[in-house]
């Protein structure tokens, strides 16, 4: 992986509270993980795929996987651990030129103090200081906070991208857990949703031949 050496990063709190530093490094599997789980335990209802994919992203040789952390330890306020993440980034490498931008999160704790758009500009930074690249994203237009993000960088809108969002008609079946839950009953999507006819008997037979995995055992 490319290192990044940055500057701390100083942020003013309330009045009553002292200025923490912040430092910009490397996400560390060993140590990192459990803050990285915490950062993420409420993304996308608790089933963000982040955690899992963390340790391949620090590993790629294309990706440069990093967090902003805590550098100093205020003595009047015991959340903050010294060098524990609150924010964290990946920029990868698509093709000679172009990068992307993604699993941008941050600590619920942290948020509207301009952490992640500290982490962004510098994971920009390093994309173009490095290579020259252009640098790429997306977001939902829900997501007001990451466009605010992407606006203080100085990244401008492209293209909109249109597709079927199946997530409200998913959340009113039966089988549909968002935090997925064990209590949720298989059902069958297609009928659920309307769309079996669309589907050829060949298609399902040839479906049906896919074993289930049930557990990370049977995938050894």
């Amino acid at each position: 992986n490319m290192h990044l050496v940055a500057p701390l990063l100083v942020v003013t709190m309330a009045s009553n509270v002292a200025s923490l530093a912040f430092q910009i490094r490397d996400f560390n599997v060993e140590k990192d993980m459990t803050a990285l789980k915490e950062i993420c335990q409420n993304v996308y209802g608790g089933t963000d795929y982040l955690p899992n994919t963390a340790p391949l992203l620090s590993s790629d040789p294309n990706s440069s996987f990093l967090v902003l952390a805590t550098d100093t330890t205020s003595d009047s306020n015991d959340e903050f651990t010294h060098d524990r993440p609150v924010a964290v980034g990946n920029i990868r490498t698509l093709k000679p030129g172009m990068d992307w931008l993604e699993a941008l999160r941050t600590c619920e704790k942290h948020r509207g103090k301009g952490l992640a758009s500290q982490l962004t500009q510098s994971l920009i930074e390093k994309s173009r200081s490095k290579y020259g690249h252009d640098v790429f994203s997306c977001t939902v237009a829900s997501n007001g906070a990451m466009m605010r993000v992407f606006e203080r960088v100085g990244m401008k809108q492209i293209g909109q991208i249109h597709q079927l969002c199946l997530e409200g008609a998913l959340a009113k079946l039966p089988g549909w857990s968002a935090a997925g839950s064990d209590d949720a009953q298989p059902q069958p999507l297609l009928q659920a949703l309307g769309v079996d006819q669309f589907v050829s008997k060949e298609c399902k037979n040839d479906f049906r031949l896919i074993k289930q995995v049930d557990s990370e055992d049977e995938l050894n």
